[in-house]
């Protein structure tokens, strides 16, 4: 197989490693395992284990700009414009499960190596966000407060119903039909006002 093949699969199973075990938690031999290469076939594409998650990081980022570019392309409204980006985790959630597990680790993972990062590749999807918030308060229709407490609220109540599907499928055999909008609405509880006409 030529190398330049393998690292998209050397990115897929990096990601779902990271999703798994986290930054600390995953080694460099168990994703080249993964990727069907010894540990110098990783590394010549890959000098570290945080290239390779930076790497990781920075795809998964491109994805999500890209969805939430598409998913915004139009929108005018505060509230539509929200419901979009919302909805753009829930797809991620639904498409690509081990990206939404290593976005989250990323947001809970350790501080000190984030506080260290050169290059957040999760900004722009945060940044994206806020700008709707601060904007949507601006205009009187999103409750006033820190932007980031609202992101951060926002992104919480998404990522930890979409994360706790697992244990809270076991308690019910299906999820009710329209669950994910009913968690949107849950992140979104409180937090709009009518729009002003």
């Amino acid at each position: 197989m030529p190398a330049a093949s393998s690292v998209p699969r050397i990115l897929d199973r990096a990601e779902e490693r990271f999703a798994e075990g986290g930054y600390g938690g995953t080694t460099l031999s168990s994703i080249a395992k993964a990727a069907g290469l010894g540990n110098p076939g990783l590394l010549h594409h890959f000098p570290s284990k945080a290239a390779l998650y930076r790497a990781v990081l920075e795809a998964v980022g491109e994805d999500l700009d890209r969805r939430m570019d598409e998913a915004t392309s139009g929108l005018a409204g505060t509230e539509e414009r929200l419901r979009a980006l919302l909805g753009v985790l829930v797809a991620l959630g639904r498409e690509r499960p081990s990206a939404l597990r290593l976005v989250m680790h990323e947001f809970l993972d350790d501080t000190g190596r984030i506080e260290k990062a050169t290059v957040l590749p999760l900004a722009g999807a945060v940044r994206r966000t806020m700008r709707v918030i601060e904007e949507g308060q601006a205009a009187g229709v999103i409750e006033t407060g820190d932007p980031m407490a609202i992101v951060a609220r926002l992104h919480g109540t998404l990522f930890y119903g979409l994360l706790g599907t697992t244990v809270l499928g076991r308690m019910r055999s299906q999820p009710a039909r329209g669950w994910a909008d009913g968690l949107v609405e849950a992140a979104l509880g409180g937090l709009l006002r009518p729009e002003p006409r």
